[in-house]
């Protein structure tokens, strides 16, 4: 994994072992598949409402090789 020089970093928000599991779950059932994994980012948000930051989060992923 990629070291990320930053304070801030979303994902460090998931601190509880579910939180962790779930997102082991959720990466083995896609099997490391990047582009499903974006997808399934991309997803999540419209889930919960958040099309603002679906439609943000969905424009840079899709720049990304």
């Amino acid at each position: 994994m990629a070291q990320v020089e930053q304070e801030w970093w979303l994902a460090d928000d998931l601190v509880s072992e579910e939180d962790r599991d779930l997102v082991s779950l959720v990466v083995h059932s896609l099997n490391f598949d990047i582009s499903k994994a974006r997808a399934f980012a991309v997803a999540v948000l419209e889930e919960v409402d958040d099309n603002e930051a679906a439609v943000q989060v969905n424009e840079l992923l899709g720049t990304l090789e």
